[in-house]
């Protein structure tokens, strides 16, 4: 696909920026990879280290919230870009990859480590570039698909007296739709860079590396099987759309909209 490694490499060379919430962000991604040392050695996320992640990531939410008390959400994210927060992010991430049987951190701090990522990439382009020339978009799509195709129908229809298993479905459906929602986002801001590319009268050098690495992310993502599995979901998805669990339906709406984005990528134009 591409090598992220090289072109974090490159990319070393961070800008210099300052903002009012630069030491908390620093700080927190400090905390943050603290909590994380323990997983390096396979064992999951002890209480203490999960309740740290969760705060830490609530703060996170608030700092890019344009609605909130930041009005320069922009500079924020890029102070977090700068800081190499997305990485810290793939980090916790992948502490529900493949490779970890058991899973060393629950479904729900995954879910709000995704919120976090589609905050601080919220409307901003050139952290979206970024994921996307990182290679680190291929771990929110693996994510996705390896977590759509955990959902179980019955779950999400049939209500359960044990709290525990319920709260864990909800968890489930969260991931999924926050993880459906970035990726739409994703590929809306990519979709609208492609226009102002075949604005351009000549192409650019990175331009063609632009349009190279997105036709080369939306191949991956079709070879990956996100459609077929989209489509099984959707097949199963008669009772699932009466039910009363709050996000079902804004996870079909996300699961749809990425879907239309991926397919006005590759419609002729």
């Amino acid at each position: 696909f591409f090598s992220s490694t090289a072109y974090e490499a490159e990319n070393a060379q961070r800008p210099y920026l300052t903002s009012t919430h630069k030491a908390r962000i620093k700080r927190f991604l400090n905390e943050l990879e603290k909590s994380l040392n323990t997983t390096t050695r396979k064992e999951p996320l002890n209480t203490t280290n999960f309740l740290a992640c969760q705060r830490i990531l609530t703060e996170f939410v608030k700092i890019f919230d344009i609605h909130g008390y930041e009005k320069d959400s922009p500079l924020e994210q890029r102070v977090f870009f700068s800081l190499n927060g997305y990485t810290t992010l793939t980090k916790l991430i992948e502490l529900r990859a493949e490779c970890h049987k058991p899973p060393l951190a629950p479904e729900s701090l995954i879910a709000l480590t995704v919120s976090v990522y589609r905050a601080a990439t919220n409307n901003n382009v050139d952290n979206a570039l970024y994921i996307l020339n990182s290679g680190k978009i291929l771990i929110l799509v693996e994510s996705l698909v390896r977590h759509l195709t955990g959902l179980k129908i019955d779950d999400l229809t049939t209500s359960n007296n044990d709290h525990q298993s319920e709260s864990e479905k909800l968890a489930q459906i969260d991931l999924v739709t926050n993880l459906a929602e970035i990726l739409a986002s994703l590929i809306t801001m990519y979709n609208s860079v492609m226009n102002d590319i075949r604005k351009h009268e000549t192409e650019t050098n990175e331009d063609k590396l632009i349009i190279s690495r997105l036709t080369d992310f939306i191949s991956y993502m079709a070879n990956i099987a996100i459609l077929d599995r989209i489509a099984a979901f959707f097949r199963s998805a008669r009772a699932i759309v009466n039910t009363t669990k709050s996000r079902i339906p804004d996870m079909i709406t996300h699961l749809l909209n990425l879907l239309q984005q991926m397919i006005y990528f590759s419609r002729p134009k």
